[in-house]
Order: structure tokens, then C-alpha cells, then sequence
């Protein structure tokens, strides 16, 4: 058993994640908000709550969160995976693109990367570029709903053949 000190940012941190982890996400976000009025320069607590954010579909808080890390977070795929998700669903495909693009060059062998810029590039007509997420991600292995994205993405793109045995 554990009390948590209301003074400590770091218990908050950790409260926030538990709660996250078992699915008490407006829980979670209090306490990571907690952490942060307590701690605003720690950059886990920032991560954190900008996940918690988009898991609750705050995309635009989340964003806004987020963007502050960009500079000192420049090696995190997943930072700017995560940016580009909010950006993409604040239908902003530009803005996803070179999040993306960013995410996709620190970790090109994962198929959700390539998949979400094969995605992104699709919505803003970048369809060769587009074309070549899109086979990136379906060599490293696409789940269910990436092959129909895909497959949608071959039927735009005129491929109605190529289309039929992708998805």
C-alpha cells in the first residue's frame, strides 16, 4: 500500500499511468495535469499527458501539448507518429505529412508508421509517394484494416487488379 504525497509530481506521473493502463483515462489525465502544474519542464510528464489527451480524442490539446517536445525530442519516432495521428485527424494532411515522414525516417521498418504516411499522403494527392509507404507497409506485414486501407488506396489510384489482391 502506497499514499501518495499531493506535492510530488512524479506519484502523480506514476498514478496517471496506472490508471491509463486500466482503462480510468479522465482519471488519468487529472492526475498527469497534477504532475505537470507541479513539474511543467519535465518532458515525460508533457509525453504523457499528450497521450492521455489523444486517447480521450482531444486531438488539438494533445497537438498542443506535444508540439514543445519537437525540439528536444528530435529522435523519437514515436513523438512524431503521435503528431502526426492528431494532425490527421484534425484533417490536416500537410502538417501529418511531415510529421510522418519524420516518424517514418527514424523508424522505417514498421508497417503502422508507413501505413499512417502511406494515409496521409493519399489525402493530400501525393500519390507516388503514397505508392511507396504503401508497399513499405504491406512488405512489413499490414493488419486487417491497414489491407483495406491499402486496397483503397490501389482502387484511387486506378490499380482495381493490384487492388483485388492486396485487400
Amino acid at each position: 500500500f502506497c499514499t501518495l504525497k499531493p506535492e510530488v509530481a512524479e506519484g502523480h506521473y506514476w498514478l496517471s499511468g496506472a490508471l491509463l493502463e486500466a482503462g480510468r483515462r479522465t482519471e488519468a489525465l487529472a492526475e498527469i495535469e497534477a504532475a505537470f502544474a507541479l513539474a511543467p519542464r519535465l518532458d515525460p510528464i508533457r509525453y504523457r499527458w499528450g497521450k492521455i489527451l489523444i486517447s480521450l480524442g482531444k486531438l488539438a490539446d494533445a497537438a498542443r501539448v506535444l508540439e514543445p517536445l519537437v525540439p528536444r525530442w528530435q529522435q523519437e519516432a514515436e513523438l512524431f507518429w503521435l503528431l502526426g495521428k492528431c494532425a490527421m485527424g484534425l484533417e490536416r494532411p500537410n502538417q501529418a505529412v511531415l510529421y510522418l515522414r519524420q516518424a517514418v525516417a527514424l523508424n522505417p521498418e514498421t508497417a503502422e508508421l508507413q501505413a499512417q504516411l502511406g494515409s496521409a499522403c493519399t489525402a493530400m494527392g501525393r500519390m507516388a509517394e503514397a505508392a511507396v509507404a504503401w508497399q513499405k507497409a504491406s512488405e512489413l506485414g499490414l493488419n486487417p484494416a491497414q489491407r483495406l486501407s491499402y486496397g483503397n488506396f490501389l482502387l484511387e489510384d486506378g490499380k482495381v487488379e493490384e487492388a483485388d489482391r492486396k485487400s
